[in-house]
């Protein structure tokens, strides 16, 4: 995951409205989102087993980012593990304390993780041995393969301008999320979100609004592929049917 955008108490009702672009090497297989346990809809890694972007019945969102600062290693757990794991948790208080102790147990490439639910949203990051959260307030947060608020992060800059303007309401929200995942960069070509290189780029794009008191309301839009040449699809995470209509 290279592009996380965060409405944060911004639309009523819907406390967490989250839009995300995953950037990943082509040739790394995925599964599109589904039922990974009882109580957690997202997309799975088939390499590693985890997952980079998830929902909870409890209402918890948690999704991560690689922080691309120090050399990989290979033999250490998998950050999208870890995602996992944070979505045994309830509220975003035990999500923190999970995400803690997790740390504190193996060690793990650097990364940033955000986790969001009404009750509360913080993004950690994880650099070098370090392990620094920060609770997130009211408003449009953003986070991408830096640390948060790096100047230098092109992509970040160019989410956080296309995303100043606050929407009227949730539909609204949604159509501002899908704008921002397609863009392709300002003017002279910096900050593109909608990546495209030969061998990796965005493979996949989801945004996500949690309802704040009734899992059957959530929306959760998804495109394989990048956003910019796809509909999104309209899932159903908590409800007994599954699919789906496209809504572009």
């Amino acid at each position: 995951m290279c592009f996380i955008a965060l409405f944060y108490r911004v639309v009523p009702d819907y406390s967490v409205v989250l839009a995300a672009n995953r950037d990943e090497r082509f040739d790394r297989p995925s599964q599109p989102p589904h039922a990974l346990t009882p109580t957690v809809f997202g997309g799975r890694d088939l390499r590693a087993g985890g997952t980079w972007l998830a929902v909870n019945r409890s209402g918890l969102l948690a999704a991560v980012a690689n922080i691309g600062y120090t050399p990989l290693r290979s033999e250490v757990r998998s950050r999208g593990l870890l995602c996992l794991d944070v979505l045994q948790s309830a509220s975003t208080r035990e999500a923190a304390q999970r995400l803690r102790d997790e740390v504190h147990l193996h060690p793990y490439n650097d990364f940033n993780l955000l986790a969001a639910d009404r009750g509360g949203a913080f993004v950690a990051t994880h650099w070098g041995e370090r392990l620094v959260s920060q609770a997130l307030g009211s408003g449009v947060h953003v986070v991408g393969n830096s640390t948060p608020d790096d100047p230098a992060d092109g992509k970040s800059c160019r989410g956080r301008l296309l995303l100043s303007r606050r929407p009227a309401g949730l539909e609204e929200a949604l159509e501002l999320a899908r704008v921002v995942c397609r863009d392709h960069g300002g003017p002279d070509g910096a900050g593109v979100i909608c990546v495209h290189h030969p061998a990796s780029g965005t493979v996949s794009s989801t945004i996500i609004a949690v309802h704040d008191h009734d899992p059957s309301l959530h929306r959760y839009l998804h495109v394989e592929g990048p956003p910019c040449q796809g509909q999104y699809a309209e899932l159903h995470p908590f409800r007994s049917g599954k699919r789906i209509s496209n809504l572009d």
